[in-house]
């Protein structure tokens, strides 16, 4: 009896999981901006271009040619001879005996005991863990942002001047009736006045109050469910097939293997050195020093003043009256619905290909 495999097609139930559309509300805060406009005073430069002379020195540059006197290593060539000595190998052949052992193979029987496998089938239980799904609902924090008004001070510069009027002497003459260039010729004149209107400027510095959305961030606890699978241990029967050792005899031819002395001779070339005293001629290059004289330049720098206009730029303040627009946002809540997939555990039967193992008579023939 030899064990033979085969499958066999079995059911057995397992968990599966398949996606499931939900859907949660949350809230989001959006940000409104409002604009408006505001009049502020400024102090605005106003660019005038001069012009002023500037003297600087210059680095000029002269060059004078110089010499020196350096060592200069060059070679000359020379002969010389050397004597070396050259190795050659001479080969000898000689005839050696020697003995060597051959194998004779005999062929003999004897009895050999062996051990077969001798297949038992039994049920065994073993166990196996399955991953059980189960629904949790879990806490946690999330944060939101909402806009929170904040009063700030900054401060603003006016002027808060006023007009005047000012009596002025002018350089022109006027005659008795006090009109200037009137042209009646009278012969007497006097100095002549006139009034302008002068803007007397008065800053005032002072502080103003404004009122900025400065974002706040909270966290917020909420619910939410998750799916977590727990181990857990079940017990099943598996068919198992259990080899058992059997002693039987049967008779078995071996060779042996049977020495001999034989007798053999066979030819051997040995080398023998010769050694034998040669002589070449090569050439050397032998250094010498020399002195040389090298020309070199020199660089000298010599200062020279120079004189050069120079464009600059002037910054006189001016007041101007400015309006500018300010953003301020106001925080809106509104509620929004999103979709996400959950999957979902479910139970449901599969088949599987399993190992079967069956005793087959079969005949051996000894």
């Amino acid at each position: 009896m030899v064990p033979e495999t085969s499958y066999e097609t079995r059911t057995i139930t397992v968990v599966e999981c398949r996606p499931e559309q939900r859907t949660r509300t949350y809230t989001v805060h959006r940000q409104v901006p409002e604009t408006r406009t505001v009049e502020y005073t400024v102090t605005v430069p106003r660019y005038e271009q001069r012009t002023r002379e500037v003297s600087y020195t210059v680095q000029r540059p002269v060059y004078e040619t110089a010499s020196k006197t350096i060592n200069v290593v060059e070679c000359r060539p020379e002969e010389r001879t050397q004597t070396y000595t050259v190795s050659r190998q001479v080969p000898e052949t000689r005839t050696v005996q020697y003995t060597v052992t051959v194998p004779r193979q005999e062929t003999r029987t004897r009895e050999v005991k062996f051990t077969v496998q001798k297949p038992v089938a039994e049920t065994k239980q073993v166990e196996y863990t399955a991953m059980v799904p189960t629904q949790e609902t879990l806490q946690a924090t999330r944060k939101v942002c909402r806009m929170v008004p904040e009063t700030r001070t900054r401060t603003v510069c006016e002027d808060q001047g006023h007009w005047e009027e000012q009596t002025v002497e002018t350089s022109q003459n006027c005659n008795n009736c006090g009109n200037c260039n009137c042209g009646c010729g009278c012969a007497t004149t006097q100095p002549c006045t006139k009034t302008c209107r002068v803007w007397v400027p008065k800053p005032v510095t002072r502080e103003v109050q404004y009122t900025v959305m400065r974002p706040q961030t909270e966290e917020v606890p909420y619910e939410y469910t998750v799916t977590r699978c727990h181990p857990e241990t079940r017990t099943r029967d598996v068919q198992v097939c259990r080899m058992v050792p059997e002693e039987q005899t049967k008779e078995v031819q071996y060779t042996v293997c049977v020495p001999e002395q034989k007798t053999m001779s066979r030819q051997v070339t040995e080398y023998r050195t010769v050694s034998e005293e040669k002589t070449r001629n090569f050439t050397v290059q032998v250094p010498y020093t020399v002195q040389k004289e090298v020309p070199y330049q020199v660089c000298r720098m010599v200062s020279e003043q120079k004189t050069q206009q120079v464009p600059y730029t002037v910054c006189v303040p001016e007041q101007k009256t400015m309006t500018r627009q300010v953003t301020e946002c106001h925080d809106v809540a509104e509620e929004r619905t999103c979709t996400y997939t959950v999957q979902v555990p479910y139970t449901t039967e599969k088949q599987i290909q399993v190992p079967v193992c069956r005793l087959v008579p079969k005949t051996i023939t000894e």
